[in-house]
């Protein structure tokens, strides 16, 4: 959706976009954010029930607010019920939802009469403008997904050790159960965001490999798997939930 910034460009306005290098919610990019909403002629704030849900944007209007910027807002997905927040309710607003074009030709002719005369950039948060996740993705996100798919991984990785011929462990229905168990809790532990995701699976190969070197001397397939699920996986679920906790993660 930069693509609303990019046209506001290519019709003359001058328009500030977060760096892309900086990465959200850290200190640099809030001194940044504070800097550009200061010098800033007007804020564009772009609704959506995902803008409605984010704790930024609610920021970005209370710091637009309190240097006394002129707020433009846009609706671009949603309806007035699930994309409007209160703090925007009275404001009037350009609808691009059926006719993009059309409105953001609207739009760009009230920022440009509003900031005739005024070199200062507008602000554009694009942070508002978040892909709707699809039904499927939802459920994924969603606590009865991961608990369900870490339910499945644990089945898969018990099938996968018992074709593999091992003296370790006695594979049977009550251990592949476990596999399962803890697979489906390693999921439902973990927030629901690709960081947490990515700490989970190195936490999976970082566990199996280490126990598997280092007890056995040599790499075994079903150590890897066996200690990775039981050990790894939920131990850095744990990790994850803990960084998205203290708000390190989100």
């Amino acid at each position: 959706m930069q693509r609303i910034a990019l046209r506001l460009q290519n019709q003359g306005l001058s328009v500030w976009i977060d760096n892309e290098k900086l990465i959200p919610g850290t200190p640099v990019w809030e001194a940044e954010l504070e800097k550009a909403i200061k010098t800033a002629g007007a804020v564009v704030v772009v609704m959506s029930p995902a803008s409605k849900q984010s704790d930024w944007v609610r920021r970005e209007i209370t710091l637009a607010e309190q240097y006394h910027k002129r707020i433009f807002p846009v609706l671009a997905d949603g309806d007035e019920e699930s994309a409007i927040s209160i703090r925007l309710i009275t404001k009037q607003f350009v609808d691009i939802r059926k006719n993009e074009p059309a409105g953001l030709d609207a739009l760009s002719i009230n920022l440009q009469s509003y900031l005739v005369g005024n070199h200062a950039p507008a602000v554009f948060s694009y942070q508002a403008i978040e892909k709707q996740p699809s039904g499927v993705q939802k459920f994924i996100r969603s606590w009865l997904g991961r608990l369900l798919i870490g339910v499945l991984v644990g089945l898969v990785a018990g099938q996968i050790m018992a074709i593999i011929p091992d003296g370790y462990f006695g594979i049977s229905a009550t251990f592949i159960s476990a596999l399962a168990a803890v697979g489906g809790f390693a999921g439902l532990l973990m927030p629901s965001n690709r960081v947490s995701l990515i700490i989970v699976t190195f936490g999976f190969i970082a566990a199996g490999l280490i126990f598997g070197l280092i007890d056995f001397e040599v790499f075994d397939a079903n150590y890897f798997i066996g200690i990775g699920i039981f050990i790894g996986a939920p131990l850095a679920a744990l990790f994850a939930r803990v960084l998205y906790w203290r708000k390190v993660i989100q």
